[in-house]
């Protein structure tokens, strides 16, 4: 490669890419990246590193827990970055990927850093593979949150509000979270062991799950629905100005004195109510709420006369009498806990009918009655379905479980 003087300036060739030849000293402009380059004797190499520029930086870092850090910016070089973090006299620094130029994620601060005390002040720097370096950027160590029953797991923690209360929390902190409303009780049956109708399971109540999402101010105030009593419907729960979730509807009871289908039928909710069974024509089991849960089954016919299954977060109810066994839909798994699934909002299955022992199950809400026995009731806390009366009990079903909110932040 060779450079001309041109008057009172030097000529540098010019190339797309390095060269395939060359010896130490040899120096050309790269046209693509308009930079110079040397050789080194052993490989082409920039005359000056890329500056790194940072330009937004986000996230939530907690004293005592920890936190993860994004940037966005310029100069990562889609490569690996030295993050560098000082604090007075304690600095620490760790590598992370950047998955573009201009974007460097989930950045987990070093522990000597996010055990310094709350409202601490930390510079923070980024290296890239050239040797560049950015300017240095500031974020301050947040106060804990508090509310509820916290849980530390695997870069997490959670709270859980099994009552309702108030979330404390710094700005802006992002969160997810699941709400579980309370589920409904289960519906009545016809006293009269000789020609009973089973009562219909309670609806499941509703399920809200979110993810990433910002929390403004530093207080939320927590709703936590309680259950329905026997034949009652659910209370709605809800993180305020986020999102609420819907109780589930009471399931169909076979009490009134008209005996007719429209006494049957199961009420809609976050999930409906099973139906009744009945001899007066078909019963149908209450809607769920659309994103929350699912209907209540129906029933129709005069022969096992065993109510239907109430709706829950994972599926319908079932059927009772001529349409199927009357078992509680299917419950939903979330791990925001404690990071192992547990089983919410399941439907309450429905009551035996004079016509056998048949009665609905479920799988986290509460079973349906046998023959002259009241339905289960949900455990707390889990948004189940109460579980309908079977046929010969004047007893109005059993209850609903209360609901339950879950917050998580990543640290």
């Amino acid at each position: 490669m060779a450079s001309s003087l041109k008057g009172d300036r030097i000529s540098i060739p010019n190339s797309s890419s390095n060269p395939s030849s060359g010896v130490k000293g040899d120096v050309y402009l790269d046209t693509g990246e308009n930079l110079l380059y040397f050789n080194n004797g052993t490989a082409w190499a920039k005359v000056s590193a890329t500056i790194v520029l940072i330009t937004s930086i986000s996230g939530n870092v907690i004293a005592g827990s920890g936190g993860v850090i994004n940037f966005t910016g310029s100069g990562f070089l889609n490569n690996t970055c030295t993050i560098n973090f000082i604090s007075g006299s304690t600095t620490a620094s760790v590598t992370a990927s950047a998955s573009s130029d201009g974007v460097l994620s989930n950045v987990s601060v070093p522990a000597s850093i996010y055990n310094l005390n709350t409202g601490t002040t930390v510079s923070v720097t980024i290296t890239n593979t050239e040797g560049g370096s950015s300017a240095a950027q500031v974020f301050i160590l947040l106060a804990p949150p508090s509310g509820g029953t916290s849980n530390s797991y695997s870069g997490y923690v959670s709270h859980t509000f099994t009552s309702s209360g108030t979330f404390t929390h710094p700005t802006n902190l992002v969160i997810d979270y699941m709400i579980v409303a309370g589920g409904a009780g289960g519906g009545g049956s016809e006293g009269a062991t000789a020609y009973g109708d089973g009562g219909g399971g309670g609806g499941a109540g509703g399920v809200l799950v979110g993810t990433s999402v910002t929390l403004s101010g530093t207080s939320t105030a927590i709703t936590v629905g309680s259950g329905g009593s026997g034949m009652g419907a659910g209370n709605d729960s809800a993180i305020n100005n986020i999102a609420t979730a819907v109780g589930g509807g009471r399931g169909g009871t076979d009490q009134g004195t008209n005996n007719t289908a429209g006494d049957n039928g199961g009420v809609s909710g976050g999930s409906g109510g099973g139906a009744a069974s009945t001899c007066s024509g078909q019963a149908n089991g209450g809607a769920g709420t659309s994103g929350q849960g699912n209907a209540g089954g129906l029933c129709n016919g005069c022969s096992d006369r065993h109510g239907a299954g109430g709706g829950g977060k994972g599926g319908v109810g079932q059927g009772g009498n001529n349409y199927g066994n009357g078992n509680g839909g299917s419950g939903f798994n979330n791990s925001f806990r404690t990071g192992s699934n547990i089983l919410y909002a399941g439907g309450g299955g429905g009551g035996s009918g004079s016509g056998s022992q048949n009665r609905g199950t479920s799988p986290s809400g509460g079973n349906g009655g046998l023959l002259n026995s009241n339905g289960q009731s949900s455990a707390a806390n889990t948004g189940g379905g109460g579980g309908g009366t079977g046929a010969g009990s004047y007893s109005s079903g059993g209850n609903g479980g209360s609901g339950i909110v879950v917050i998580r932040y990543a640290v």
